[in-house]
């Protein structure tokens, strides 16, 4: 798998992932709600930024890995 790939599959599986917790939300609502959302979902979006930087990172270095090793 390509980093793209990698990096698309990532970013719309956060999109899933926000899509249904809006959805879950309308009926959730308690203080164990808002807990799990602060404590998991609003650091998300800075998480998957960085992970997908890493990964472009991480692709940089394997091509010119196998640049030299040609």
């Amino acid at each position: 798998m390509s980093v793209a790939v990698g990096q698309a599959r990532l970013k719309d599986a956060h999109r899933q992932l926000m899509a249904k917790w809006q959805r879950v939300r309308e009926v959730w609502d308690d203080a164990a709600a808002r807990r799990f959302e602060a404590e998991f979902l609003e650091a998300l979006p800075t998480k998957v930024a960085a992970a997908m930087g890493a990964m472009s990172r991480a692709g940089e270095v394997v091509n010119q890995t196998r640049r030299e090793c040609q």
